[in-house]
């Protein structure tokens, strides 16, 4: 069976984030996912439209800043939904900033 392949446009700021089916393991963990997926998608919106302008952030950031609770969690929605790939560095302190890389967060606009 051929992988689904992810189709994004971006368009100025907005993004059309479309993301491929994702099912959990078990009934509980589904039912969870699917009442919190709405709030999921727009957490990912605010911190790509943050991260697409060349910021980086760290847990403590997304918490204070966007009020994001679990931000690897954040990350790993944009590799598992949307097929955008997160880089990080570890910081003295042992935690971790993440960011887009240089020439992920440099979108064409259209001007037609």
């Amino acid at each position: 069976m051929k992988p689904q392949q992810l189709k994004m446009e971006f368009n100025g700021l907005n993004p059309e984030f479309k993301p491929i089916a994702h099912r959990e393991n078990n009934k509980g963990s589904q039912a969870i996912l699917d009442a919190n997926l709405p709030r999921f998608s727009n957490q990912c919106k605010i911190l790509f439209e943050y991260l697409k302008k060349g910021n980086k952030i760290t847990s403590f950031e997304a918490m204070t800043l966007f009020k994001i609770g679990h931000l690897p969690r954040r990350i790993l929605d944009f590799s598992e939904k949307y097929n955008i790939q997160i880089e990080s560095n570890l910081l003295e302190g042992r935690y971790k900033e993440y960011f887009l890389k240089e020439h992920e967060h440099k979108f064409k606009n259209k001007t037609k």
